[in-house]
């Protein structure tokens, strides 16, 4: 997706497939290879966001749409929630409730003070894989970029600029609004 950036240059979004690509290689070479964090191998969903959590009749909770189920490091299956948190589209107490829940429900995620620096990589990517796609998208349509584009835009110069919290290079913290 981020290749597919190149198609921009000279384009009014051209600045922003920059930033966007500016931040693409602020990510670990792990990450931008697509490979796990920690080796970490489970049964994965592969598509998973908020919407793919659907309650059925009994009030219980299932996953929709699992043509992408695979095996993978579930940390990226958190990976886009942690990013529209990280962008203040979901609220940090709106996630850290979706993670106590996740945990409880057998999750394998380290405990709430941990969580964001297991988050981190995954977060970032899909901030930029999602920026990426959304460009790509109001290119194609001729439109503007969206508000949630340009909150993915602003997260991906907060990764490039430094004006996020940087424990390690380039970590982004959640949005707090």
């Amino acid at each position: 997706t981020v290749a597919a950036l190149d198609a921009l240059a000279g384009t009014r979004l051209a600045g922003e497939a920059e930033a966007v690509r500016a931040a693409w290689w602020e990510l670990p070479a792990r990450a931008r290879a697509g490979t796990p964090g920690d080796g970490s191998i489970r049964l994965v969903h592969g598509d998973w966001h908020f919407g793919q959590l659907v309650a059925d009749r009994t009030g219980s909770w299932r996953l929709s749409d699992v043509d992408d189920l695979g095996v993978g490091d579930p940390l990226w299956d958190l990976g886009r929630p942690a990013a529209f948190c990280a962008i203040g589209v979901v609220t940090a107490a709106e996630f850290g409730g979706f993670l106590d829940a996740y945990r409880a429900a057998g999750g394998s995620l380290p405990g709430p003070d941990l969580a964001w620096q297991a988050l981190d990589v995954p977060a970032r990517a899909y901030v930029v894989q999602t920026a990426a796609r959304n460009l790509l998208a109001a290119h194609r349509t001729g439109a503007d970029p969206d508000e949630v584009t340009a909150e993915l835009l602003a997260a991906c110069l907060r990764m490039t600029r430094g004006s996020v919290t940087r424990g390690n290079h380039g970590t982004l913290r959640p949005t707090q609004r």
